[in-house]
């Protein structure tokens, strides 16, 4: 299927002209994430199938846009696999990604798409910021 997908944000009421708007590739559904201060989202999307075959489970992406359009981007990952997880930090700031075949990676990434920190690799799929911010629980279940 050659049409992306696609998402617009509106500043409300005012319908007629989105202020962001970013379209990709390889998405059948889309988890959209937006940060606490409301200037940002990350939207993770998947595919049921694989067309290259690598993994039973179809594919996965992850997507940035800020909510002014001033700024999009596909965020790279490090290692190839499914993505088990993200979460936006309680300030906005930074998200955190679970990702990869197992052992996965976690790396936590600034507005501007940079990864500040990769976590050494390991059998994780999950994360959770602790609501002040300054601790980050990272687990295998």
């Amino acid at each position: 299927k050659d049409i992306p997908a696609f998402v617009r944000v509106y500043r409300y009421p005012c319908f007629d002209t989105p202020v962001a708007f970013k379209s990709f590739f390889k998405a059948q559904t889309v988890d959209i994430m937006w940060n606490s201060t409301g200037t940002a989202l990350v939207l993770q999307t998947m595919t049921q199938d694989d067309l290259t075959r690598k993994s039973y489970y179809g594919e996965t992406g992850l997507h940035y846009l800020q909510a002014d359009g001033k700024m999009d981007c596909n965020v790279t990952l490090n290692k190839e696999g499914p993505i088990h997880m993200v979460r936006w930090s309680p300030d906005g700031q930074h998200f955190a990604v679970v990702y990869g075949d197992m052992p996965s990676m976690t790396s936590i990434f600034d507005t501007k798409c940079v990864a500040k920190v990769h976590l050494p690799v390991a059998s994780r799929n999950k994360i959770l910021w602790r609501p002040c911010g300054r601790m980050l629980l990272v687990g295998g279940f």
